[in-house]
């Protein structure tokens, strides 16, 4: 036993208590949605807690008024980001909010189908889709 002069290091600390979902303020963004999308359902909690449907997998259905957490680095968001861009060509909606976090800071972007970039000459003009990396980095 080491003597009562030895302090032993900390290992870990556990911090509890910190409150209740009850007490959570969710973002705008969180309230004005009607569905919540998360493939490992991290937020199947908390959409349960606001009266929110909640979808592991993304379609075309449930773009409009869906709030969706994806990482930039999954393939999952590659193929919600074509899907929603491929909506905006369809006007099936009319726009949807990007948000980043560059540097820890949040950033938030409205995507029109008017901020594609068009190729084709004079009437023949399409507007093509730019990767979500492309739209990420700019």
């Amino acid at each position: 036993f080491p003597s009562h002069d030895t302090k032993l290091p900390i290992n870990s600390i556990w911090i509890s208590g910190i409150g209740s979902l009850a007490d959570m303020e969710p973002h705008p963004l969180i309230q004005q949605s009607d569905i919540m999308h998360s493939p490992n359902d991290c937020l199947a909690g908390i959409s349960q807690h606001l009266g929110k449907k909640h979808v592991s997998k993304i379609s075309t259905e449930y773009l409009n008024n869906t709030l969706s957490l994806l990482s930039a680095k999954d393939d999952l968001a590659k193929d919600a980001w074509g899907d929603a861009c491929q909506a905006l060509l369809e006007e099936k909606i009319s726009e949807f909010v990007l948000i980043d976090f560059p540097e820890g800071i949040e950033r938030q972007r409205v995507i029109k189908k008017s901020d594609f970039p068009k190729t084709g000459f004079l009437f023949f003009k399409k507007p093509t889709i730019p990767t979500l990396q492309e739209i990420l980095v700019a």
